[in-house]
């Protein structure tokens, strides 16, 4: 029987089941409104199919994306999608798809997928494929993005990085890409000049390949992470080759940001030759010096032998010969007065030679350098300027320096034919009508001395005569003895030759830096050896400590082939000169005499040798003067000066003897 109570209870429930049933409808279709309206402004295409891949549902971006109208899509194949090579592969892809789990599937990672428009054109393609069940029916979800531009893009770093690649192999030059400290790339210009093939270099450390000299070089500079700074200054380095040989090269390195990793890229130019050749040319030049300093010490030396035979010979006979005439003269005045008169011309012409020999003898080697030092010679040196060729001329000379340190011997000599011979270049190309000399020795040794000019002067860019050599030579005898010659001269205002020199030092009072031979592997250029020895006068050898002959001059062969000694013949380079004396030492006593001063000079007994000997050759019966003296702590330069050449005959060369 009903119960009329509960009637209106019931009524309650149905209409608040369908209220619910109402509400959980709109909802559904919100959401579905909702996700077809993500669906369809999706940019990527989204396309559903059934188990059976037919398409149930495809949005406007895939239908843009392949170029058919939906309604020509829905319910159609998915395999008309893609192109007939593929289709097979696909249904088994999908079929063993549909036996796993419900994950997501990504696909066109390891593989190309090909898509196939409706105008029959194909195109890559990533798809994400899912899998849901409804009821019993599964559905799959195909997400596609075209990656046309992506490929075409790759595409076209790919053969950018192959026209780099081909660029990079193409330069002189050794390029090297570092990531993380190790060789990423390298080209074969890199691979000759490391000596290694690409396979050894490759993810090589870079510091493997540096010479422990340069390591915390290219460690502080190219290998240094908070180095922000984009390129690094060109910087030499030495690179290690596998043989052990080492290469010196210029590195420059830039810095980039590569897949937010740094890199660096390393340009090496090869200059180890360069670097060689530059050694060569400043041995060179530190020979051709030593050289010059060597012919002016065996030249000082000359200068100072002839000055004193002039004094002790020709001055004195001279003088005699004015004292006898002059006697002469007075005794026959009152008989034959035009003979004494004669005589008395002839006393003032000796006289006049005996001047003329003074002043010789002072340009050979001024006395007063030696006797009261630079200052007092150079004071002399311009007021003898003056008397003879009307100039003033005005001297300023100071001397501040150490007592316990006066100036040497070679320097003061160096200063005082440097004064000389500027002084000479006035009085023949200035046309002044004034001079300036100024001498100052600071209290730490350095040293002014200006030589200045009121002449013509002359453009100094103006190149230099082939034919001229003072300057030149001014240039280099500054040069050896450490210091510095520069020649400042305008057009109508004059020139001024300023000479400087630095403190004393060890390498300039204890005599010339040494000789540095190379290796014979790397031979040093000898081209300007033979040319100052050529330059020297009279017969010259360079011989080793031990006697060997490296070099000679053509006067040196030319006597020897003259036969002036049987044992000369064939005295040239590779010889040992020692033992040629040795062999006429045991018939002829000056040559015993001047091997063994040859050999105190050789063990260092002596600073140097020199000795007068007869040569008597086939033709004539000639006088000679040997000198032997170190140019370094291994090279001796001998010479052999021909004596009746400056006295006039060999009769007179003996009797001077």
């Amino acid at each position: 029987m009903l119960d009329k109570r509960h009637l209106p209870v019931r009524r309650h429930a149905q209409v608040r089941g369908v209220a619910t049933r109402s509400r959980g409808g709109a909802t559904l279709a919100r959401n579905h409104a909702l996700i077809h309206d993500i669906v369809g402004s999706a940019s990527v295409g989204i396309i559903t199919t059934d188990s059976r891949q037919r398409i149930l549902t495809v949005n406007p971006a895939a239908c843009a994306m392949f170029g058919y109208p939906a309604d020509e899509l829905l319910q159609s194949p998915l395999a008309r999608l893609m192109p007939e090579r593929h289709r097979a592969g696909h249904e088994s892809d999908v079929q063993r798809f549909g036996l796993e789990g419900p994950a997501p599937r990504q696909m066109g990672r390891e593989r190309d997928v090909m898509a196939l428009r409706a105008d029959g054109t194909e195109f890559p393609v990533d798809v994400a494929i899912s899998r849901v069940k409804i009821g019993s029916e599964h559905v799959f979800t195909a997400v596609l993005r075209d990656i046309s531009d992506r490929r075409h893009a790759e595409e076209a770093l790919r053969q950018s990085e192959a026209s780099l690649r081909r660029l990079l192999q193409a330069l002189p030059e050794a390029v090297l890409v570092i990531r993380h400290d190790r060789i990423a790339f390298v080209n074969r210009a890199a691979e000759l000049l490391l000596a290694r093939d690409e396979p050894h270099l490759l993810q090589a450390e870079l510091l493997a390949l540096v010479h422990p000299r340069s390591a915390d070089l290219v460690r502080s500079h190219l290998l240094k992470p908070e180095d922000q700074t984009p390129a690094a200054p060109v910087m030499r380095i030495e690179l290690l080759r596998p043989d052990g040989a080492v290469r010196v090269v210029e590195a420059a390195s830039t810095r980039f940001e590569e897949q937010v990793q740094g890199a660096i890229v390393l340009v090496l130019r090869d200059t180890t030759e360069l670097a060689q050749a530059r050694q060569a040319l400043a041995e060179s030049h530190a020979t051709l010096r030593r050289l010059i300093a060597a012919q002016d010490r065996v030249q000082e030396n000359e200068r100072r032998r002839i000055a004193r035979e002039l004094h002790d010979d020709l001055q004195q006979a001279l003088a005699a010969i004015r004292i006898d005439i002059t006697a002469a003269a007075n005794r026959i005045a009152p008989s034959l007065p035009d003979v004494a008169h004669l005589l008395q011309e002839t006393g003032e012409l000796a006289g006049t030679a005996m001047e003329s020999t003074r002043r010789i003898i002072n340009d050979l080697r001024p006395q007063m350098l030696e006797d009261l030092g630079l200052i007092d010679a150079l004071e002399a040196l311009l007021s003898q300027f003056r008397r003879r060729f009307r100039i003033e001329c005005v001297f300023g000379g100071t001397d501040d320096g150490p007592p316990s340190s006066p100036l040497p011997s070679a320097l003061a000599t160096c200063l005082y034919r440097t004064a000389q011979e500027a002084l000479g270049n006035v009085a023949k190309h200035a046309h002044a009508g004034r001079v300036e000399v100024t001498y100052r020795r600071a209290h730490d040794g350095e040293i002014l001395l200006r030589i200045r000019d009121d002449g013509r002067g002359t453009a100094t860019a103006v190149p230099r005569h082939p034919a001229s050599f003072g300057i030149l030579g001014m240039q280099e005898r500054v040069l050896a003895v450490g210091g510095t010659l520069t020649v400042t001269s305008t057009p109508g205002i004059g020139t001024t030759v300023d000479v400087f020199v630095a403190g004393p030092s060890e390498t300039r009072t204890a005599g010339p830096a040494p000789l540095l031979l190379a290796p014979a592997a790397t031979p040093t250029p000898t081209h300007l050896l033979p040319a100052i020895i050529e330059a020297l006068g009279g017969n010259v050898a360079l011989i080793d400590r031990t006697g060997t002959i490296s070099l000679v001059n053509r006067a040196w062969c030319a006597f020897a082939a003259q036969g002036g000694d049987p044992e000369m013949r064939g005295c040239g380079p590779g010889v040992n000169y020692l033992d040629v004396c040795r062999r006429s030492a045991a018939s002829d006593p000056l040559a015993r005499v001047a091997l063994r001063g040859m050999t105190d000079v050789l063990d260092g007994r002596a600073p140097d040798f020199s000795m007068e000997y007869p040569c008597n050759s086939p033709t004539q019966a000639l006088w000679f003067r040997m000198h032997i003296a170190p140019i370094d702590a291994r090279n001796f330069l001998v010479t052999h000066v021909n004596l009746d050449r400056m006295r006039g005959s060999a009769s007179g060369g003996m009797a001077a003897v």
